[in-house]
């Protein structure tokens, strides 16, 4: 459904622009894979906690949300007063971060959310940006500059290199206050030790990111 929406949602953003009103009135979604959508959305609540449910709800609706904008989205960076927030407050709404860490904890295993609450924005944060740095040789390769490190960059006034560098010691301080804040949940903390560890095969293994040029393999 992901893939589906952030590749039709720019394309055709009137289907996807009343996706919320059409949800919250009751009416027909106009695409079935919206309907579908909404169909695997009220299923959370059988998998996971009530907490847990709703921050994976509240994700994927802003998902549809941001895909529609994007469009517009580099006529407003490029403005002469963008935020130095924006990059971050639109990386954020795109990358589903915090649905990705909910989805850590089915309600099976017992990790209640009140557990990891305290650290999901650290779990947002280090699952968008570690796609955005096994992303970056891949991207740069491609001459795209409408991604989080060259957004960033600019409103930072800074080089795209130097966000690296300031991303990757970032992410290194999340996966510190993450590992400790979660020290004493030992279930919570193998859940997500594994969670981290697969994102990370899962980007040497693709194919699609190239980092095999820089001599970087499994």
């Amino acid at each position: 459904y992901f893939f589906y929406v952030d590749d039709v949602a720019p394309e055709h953003p009137e289907v996807f622009e009343v996706f919320e009103y059409r949800l919250i009135h009751g009416l027909p979604q106009l695409d079935p894979v919206l309907t579908a959508y909404i169909d695997v959305l009220k299923r959370m609540w059988d998998i996971y906690d009530t907490e847990s449910a709703r921050t994976i709800f509240a994700a994927c609706v802003q998902f549809v949300t941001i895909s529609c904008m994007e469009p517009h989205l580099p006529r407003v960076e490029h403005a002469s007063h963008c935020s130095s927030k924006f990059p971050w407050a639109i990386r954020q709404r795109s990358g589903m971060g915090s649905a990705y860490a909910c989805f850590t904890f089915p309600k099976r295993l017992q990790v209640p959310h009140m557990t990891y609450l305290q650290v999901l924005p650290d779990m947002d944060f280090i699952l968008c940006i570690i796609n955005d740095l096994f992303s970056f040789y891949k991207e740069e390769m491609d001459g795209e500059d409408f991604n989080f490190v060259h957004v960033r960059a600019r409103a930072e006034n800074k080089s795209p290199m130097q966000v690296v560098v300031d991303m990757s010691a970032e992410l290194q301080d999340a996966h510190r206050t993450v590992h400790a804040a979660l020290g004493s949940f030992p279930q919570a903390l193998k859940c997500w030790m594994n969670l981290e560890r697969g994102i990370v095969v899962f980007h040497l293994a693709q194919g699609r990111y190239r980092l095999g040029e820089l001599g970087i393999h499994l």
